[in-house]
């Protein structure tokens, strides 16, 4: 359901303030693809990669799995809006950004890292590892649409994600 806009209440009275504030219930902020899912949060620097170059978190506001590139800094807004926070830094003008958002999850534990790209036959190849829940993570919170995101080179126009072995 998508939260009511903002309204000046006109009518005197904390009760009614309350009853219209319990009517934005669920409303967390967001992105117009879908305004109740997330709101980045545990963003946080991918393991093993260097410093502003790749990304991973636990909620997005991603509605399905996507995977997406940033050309421009528009691009690289429209793609840090997508994951529920402001851009870290600038896009680098000599890099792109790949992403690859795994839509809504219904328990705890999955998760998504990206590794470098190679440069194959032209094409940038992307590989990926996804984490599934294993039994031990039965009791672990929600994690809805976890991402990754990392800069790499500009030096094809395609790519591709490939799921790492």
């Amino acid at each position: 359901m998508p939260c009511p806009p903002l309204r000046r209440v006109s009518t005197p009275g904390s009760v009614l303030f309350a009853l219209w504030m319990l009517t934005l219930g669920g409303c967390a902020g967001g992105d117009p693809v879908d305004p109740g899912m997330g709101t980045g949060v545990g963003l946080r620097p991918q393991a093993g990669a260097e410093t502003d170059t790749a990304w991973q978190g636990d909620r997005s506001n991603a509605p399905e799995r996507t995977e997406l590139t940033a050309h421009t800094p528009e691009d690289w807004d429209r793609l840090w809006a997508r994951a529920g926070v402001p851009a870290p830094i600038p896009l680098p003008g000599d890099q792109i950004a790949v992403a690859l958002f795994l839509g809504p999850r219904t328990g705890g534990g999955y998760a998504v890292s990206l590794d470098p790209a190679i440069l194959k036959d032209g094409a940038m190849v992307v590989p990926y590892h996804e984490s599934v829940p294993g039994p031990d993570d039965s009791a672990a919170p929600p994690t809805p649409s976890p991402f990754a995101i990392r800069l790499i080179d500009a030096q094809a126009q395609s790519v591709t994600f490939v799921l790492a072995p």
